[in-house]
């Protein structure tokens, strides 16, 4: 009996240990068709822009991504100029729809939203070091793409599920839980339409879905390692007479 013990002990030690290689693995194949670890280390900015379609209508948008850890997404929504940044250490806006036109701090909820969007590459690179677990949950069909569904849970304890193609191993849908507006959502990411610029390969198209909220990004340039200054994520001082 302690001899069978042991042989089914053994057994579930290598299952998991072949689990866990297994998540590595599909990670590690996701990096490479992706443009690899040394190409994406290199890049140090990413400027993206292109058009988003949401409630039916289409409007420009810009996003610069700075290393280590700045974001700045340019908009417009319903006629009025939004910005949404990540300074490396708090988030701030410019967002009339909030009541106030004028620079502001995120508030927690949503500023968790726009710190998430500030890594240049995948939540699947060096995900180890940066305190993230990775479980791999099997296979699934996609709108007919088989896919390697993967548990990611961050650092901050929030929780991603994301599907890998099979194939060729690239992103094809991200699930969480988020905010939009400050009210609790579950998001929906669509990727395709990957391309390579100077190296790494970037989707050009991506819908997302906050529930009854729909919105379509179509990227029509991708710029690599331009000269991106701190002062873009930098959170304008305003004049006491402009706040009241």
């Amino acid at each position: 009996m302690r001899t069978l013990l042991a042989m089914l002990l053994f057994c579930a030690l290598s299952v998991s240990s072949l689990h866990a290689q297994t998540v590595d693995e599909v990670i590690a194949k996701n990096i490479e068709a992706r443009g690899g670890m040394e190409n994406w280390q290199a890049v140090k900015s990413m400027t993206i822009s292109g058009d988003y379609t949401a409630f039916s209508l289409t409007h420009p948008f810009t996003i610069y991504r700075k290393r280590p850890q700045m974001y700045r997404f340019e908009h417009t929504l319903s006629s009025q100029n939004v910005v949404l940044v990540y300074d490396g250490k708090q988030a701030w806006q410019i967002h009339p729809f909030y009541g106030n036109p004028n620079p502001m701090k995120i508030p927690n909820a949503d500023s968790l939203v726009v710190e998430r969007e500030t890594p240049i590459e995948s939540i699947f690179f060096d995900y180890k070091a940066k305190g993230h677990k990775a479980e791999l949950l099997g296979k699934e069909d996609v709108d007919g793409i088989d896919c390697y569904k993967i548990k990611m849970t961050l650092k901050n304890g929030q929780e991603e599920t994301w599907f890998i193609d099979a194939e060729t191993h690239l992103e094809v849908l991200q699930k969480a839980s988020s905010y939009d507006f400050g009210r609790p959502a579950i998001l929906e990411a669509f990727f395709d339409d990957y391309r390579e610029v100077s190296g790494v390969k970037v989707p050009h198209l991506i819908e997302i879905e906050y529930d009854t909220r729909h919105r379509v990004y179509e990227i029509t340039d991708v710029v690599v390692n331009t000269e991106v200054a701190d002062s873009l994520f930098t959170m304008p001082v305003v004049a006491a007479s402009e706040e009241n």
